[in-house]
């Protein structure tokens, strides 16, 4: 991600294996992110094996966001958009920025594989990743929202942009 401010770091560990892309051996090295997606890279060059576009995303100039993120090509392992709850006046979906007023969005910086390890097999070239339901926060109320898997992107008043 480029200027991350949702949470959506890294939390397991890399898988390194060794597979055959149109008759070609390949070195691979594959990231399960919190954002919902698998990243899947040459480990010998840092190409995407499997394509990676960049996106518009939308803006918060406060938060000095990047005018675009990373998206792989093909399904992510959870939703992206966050379905509206009662009490919020906004639903978002992923790189959703924010400032003053509280966002649902989603995956949450909780949510996506946020799991250790991600297990591969060699024998089967399957690999497999758990996905979390989130939870929806604003202030210090927290309640239960895994049916619209969201998160709240409660901001603080005091948060700084990076520079």
């Amino acid at each position: 991600m480029h200027h991350e401010i949702w949470n959506y770091d890294a939390s397991s560990p890399v898988v390194l294996f060794d597979t055959v892309i149109n008759g070609e051996p390949r070195k691979g090295i594959a990231e399960a992110g919190r954002t919902g997606w698998v990243y899947i890279l040459d480990r010998t060059n840092g190409q995407p094996l499997i394509g990676i576009e960049e996106r518009p995303v939308p803006q918060e100039p406060r938060q000095k966001t990047a005018k675009t993120q990373p998206y792989p090509i093909g399904d992510a392992t959870v939703p992206q958009c966050a379905e509206k709850l009662p009490d919020y006046d906004k639903a978002g979906c992923i790189f959703e920025p924010f400032w003053e007023s509280p966002v649902l969005i989603q995956p949450s910086g909780d949510g996506g594989t946020n799991w250790s390890p991600v297990p591969y097999s060699p024998d089967t070239d399957i690999s497999t990743y758990r996905a979390r339901c989130a939870r929806a926060r604003s202030g210090a109320r927290l309640r239960s929202s895994c049916a619209a898997r969201a998160m709240a992107a409660a901001p603080r008043r005091r948060r700084r942009a990076h520079r």
